[in-house]
């Protein structure tokens, strides 16, 4: 297996098993009411492996989807917070 494989392979079982650590946190807490940093953290590092899988193989689609799911996520996260800070609106209601 080269490295291009490796990565790969890395990259898809990260964003795979991102949200398990979500799903865990919720069920032990009962609640959505926070982000677990776990998901988080798994789901961007899968991305942005994606991403550099994608530009290692020449992938276009690979590289635009992954480009524009880290934006979004890293927007959302901004957007998330501050009506968060502004209105002490829950996480859970972005569900």
């Amino acid at each position: 297996m080269d490295g291009s494989m490796a990565l790969g392979f890395a990259a898809g079982t990260l964003t795979t098993v991102a949200f398990i650590p979500q799903l865990t946190k919720a069920w032990r807490s009962k609640s959505t009411g926070d982000l677990s940093w776990g998901m988080l953290v798994t789901f961007s590092t899968g991305v942005l492996l994606w991403l550099i899988y994608g530009i290692r193989i020449d992938s276009l689609p690979v590289i635009l989807a992954n480009s524009v799911t880290l934006v979004l996520q890293a927007r959302s996260e901004e957007h998330t917070s501050e009506l968060q800070s502004r209105f002490g609106i829950s996480y859970a209601v972005f569900c």
